[in-house]
């Protein structure tokens, strides 16, 4: 009688080893890739929000600057971040989202600013371009762009 035999051969081993590596070569920079492109989308969704948040804070302390109120415009950087992550998110490097100064390697968001003006910047993250936007808080009419057309000299040119 023949004897069973009982496990794999060295071919068999051999062979699922081999499947295994090509899978991992194959799948590592995909998942690679994967990671690269949620962060730099963490990082800018990061970017984006600070953004909108500061025009929306601007326009809240206009108002209520208007209305005869206090301003609860942030005095300060530190005010600053504060208020534009009061969850405590963290960047993809780690440490917080948002601070004085970017850092590429973390991508955390820069954010220097007092009542009149916050300059926000994205850091260049991975493949990110780096950015910089100040926005301005103003109630006087005189630092607001008007475009007014001069109805006379609109008339004379015709001729």
């Amino acid at each position: 009688m023949k004897e069973m035999q009982k496990g794999f051969s060295l071919i068999e081993a051999m062979l699922a080893v081999s499947l295994i590596a090509i899978l991992v070569v194959v799948a590592l920079p995909a998942y690679q890739d994967y990671v690269r492109e949620a962060n730099m989308s963490r990082v800018n969704s990061s970017y984006e929000k600070a953004l909108t948040l500061a025009r929306a804070t601007f326009v809240k302390g206009n108002a209520q600057i208007a209305l005869g109120l206090t301003s609860t415009v942030p005095k300060d950087s530190p005010s600053w971040i504060a208020m534009l992550n009061p969850d405590a998110i963290e960047a993809p490097g780690g440490g917080p989202a948002y601070q004085e100064a970017e850092d590429s390697d973390t991508g955390v968001v820069g954010i220097q600013g007092d009542s009149s003006a916050v300059t926000i910047s994205r850091p260049a993250y991975w493949g990110l371009v780096a950015e910089s936007q100040t926005i301005k808080g103003t109630m006087d009419p005189l630092e607001a762009e008007i475009n007014v057309k001069d109805p006379v000299s609109d008339a004379t040119s015709d001729g």
